[in-house]
């Protein structure tokens, strides 16, 4: 819930499970060692995951269930900031067009099974609210489910719900 604090490690980690790792670890350390060392640790690592998907590479999560996708929301926020900046954009086309393109590039700085079309579908709609919010636009109505695998239908069947309260159904 909002005002609930930070979030513990193992708490996110009973939320999300664990992260997705190289299918491929020799062709991963290939992949790490074509990134330049200037930047920040997390760009390097974001690369090293594009050039990892260049070289061929997948990720894959150990389970079924687990979703953990690092440094989503950092990553998005670092390159909000290098791609805009402080500048002031009131042209909605080239929004848009910005924002297809940096969901586009965050699909391949981040590690996540691209294998599952849905979960490619809900992690885009997920990449597209971030990135909605550090323009300051207001997000999307509904919220979303965090979980890139559960479908929309799942997550209102289930009650479950992104704000750490669980929809116990009518009450009296």
């Amino acid at each position: 819930p909002a005002g609930a604090g930070p979030m513990s490690a193992a708490r996110m980690h009973e939320i999300w499970g664990e992260p997705a790792v190289p299918t491929d670890e020799a062709l991963y350390e290939k992949a790490k060692q074509s990134v330049p060392w200037q930047g920040s640790v997390t760009l390097r690592a974001a690369l090293a995951n594009k050039a990892y998907r260049a070289l061929g590479g997948r990720f894959a999560f150990p389970s079924r269930v687990d979703s953990f996708i690092e440094g989503l929301h950092r990553r998005t926020q670092d390159l909000h900031k290098a791609w805009v900046g402080g500048q002031a954009r009131d042209d909605r086309n080239t929004s848009a067009s910005l924002r297809r393109k940096a969901v586009a590039e965050m699909l391949l700085r981040l590690r996540w099974d691209d294998s599952d079309d849905g979960a490619r579908a809900r992690l885009i709609r997920i990449l597209e609210q971030i990135w909605d919010r550090l323009e300051g636009r207001e997000a999307a109505p509904a919220a979303l489910a965090s979980a890139i695998w559960v479908g929309p239908d799942e997550a209102a069947a289930s009650g479950e719900r992104d704000d750490g309260w669980e929809v116990l159904g009518d009450m009296p």
